[in-house]
């Protein structure tokens, strides 16, 4: 595909989603799918879009490290490891999210 990794591609999907979701101060991009985004007050969406954005940008960097690390012995478990604290912080993130709510 071009010499393109996938990784790449999806590294900076990830990448673009969470700087606009810091710019734009609106978590739809992220949380929209679940029914409780419209019970989230626009002073919490402000301060949750940093939280969630942080994450995916978290994330975004792991995907990005992977085709490259992946060439040295056993670095690739470091792009792993980045990402699947991205997910454990968004985890976190939507967690104090719906604590907000109710």
């Amino acid at each position: 595909m071009l010499g393109i990794q996938l990784g790449t591609i999806l590294g900076v999907a990830l990448l673009v989603v969470g700087i606009m979701t810091i710019k734009n101060k609106d978590i739809s991009l992220i949380y929209r799918m679940r029914y409780k985004y419209q019970f989230v007050d626009e002073n919490s969406k402000a301060e949750c879009s940093k939280d969630l954005g942080l994450s995916v940008i978290i994330m975004a960097v792991g995907c990005l490290m992977l085709p490259y690390l992946g060439k040295i012995s056993n670095a690739y478990w470091i792009g792993v490891i980045i990402i699947l604290l991205g997910y454990i912080k968004l985890m976190l993130t939507i967690k104090k999210i719906n604590k907000k709510i109710f």
